[in-house]
């Protein structure tokens, strides 16, 4: 029996343009020590803050535009004094 791996999400984010939340979560996080849970990047979703495509029950992400619409929340911190 040959087994077939599942491709990396990111190999797989480049070639498609919809991906599932857990499948966006991991590309856009890809250390799993510091990716946030699902439920957070599913109550993002729900409260408008990112885009997503709902089909009848189901929910899609580009992952462009979820970067794009995360990019307005990032703070950054500037050390040092000028």
């Amino acid at each position: 029996m040959v087994s077939m791996k599942k491709p990396s999400v990111l190999a797989a984010a480049s070639e498609m343009s919809l991906l599932s939340a857990g499948d966006c979560l991991e590309a856009i996080f890809p250390n799993p020590d510091t990716r946030p849970s699902l439920r957070w990047f599913q109550e993002l979703y729900r409260s408008g803050a990112i885009p997503h495509i709902q089909l009848r029950r189901r929910v899609f992400f580009d992952l462009a535009a979820v970067r794009r619409a995360l990019a307005r929340y990032a703070t950054t911190k500037e050390g040092g004094k000028p």
